[in-house]
């Protein structure tokens, strides 16, 4: 139990397998991951989609400086479905603002 691992508080096992799953050492992207995920709802969403975006990016720099702190993949989903739901929400948006004939 003296190795720097267990001195840092984290078990090279349990911890590290659950920090690949869950990125709690990276809260940018955990967070961002939700955020991303709760913007793909039109209109509603477009404020969280556009936090996931940011944490999402906030994450990738989180990562790229501590690599054992994992989320990456959780940043690029934050980043890919926020946009996709902005997307979505133009689409709602445009599709409410043209008229009723063409």
């Amino acid at each position: 139990m003296n190795d720097a691992s267990s001195s840092q508080g984290h078990s090279s096992t349990g911890d590290e397998a659950l920090a690949t799953i869950i990125p709690w050492r990276n809260k940018y992207a955990l967070i961002g991951y939700y955020l991303g995920i709760f913007g793909l709802i039109p209109l509603l969403g477009i404020p969280l989609a556009i936090a996931g975006i940011i944490l999402g990016g906030l994450g990738i720099h989180h990562w790229k400086k501590n690599h054992r702190s994992h989320g990456l993949a959780h940043s690029i989903v934050a980043i890919v479905c926020g946009c996709i739901g902005l997307g979505v929400s133009a689409m709602v948006i445009l599709l409410l603002a043209l008229p009723e004939s063409f």
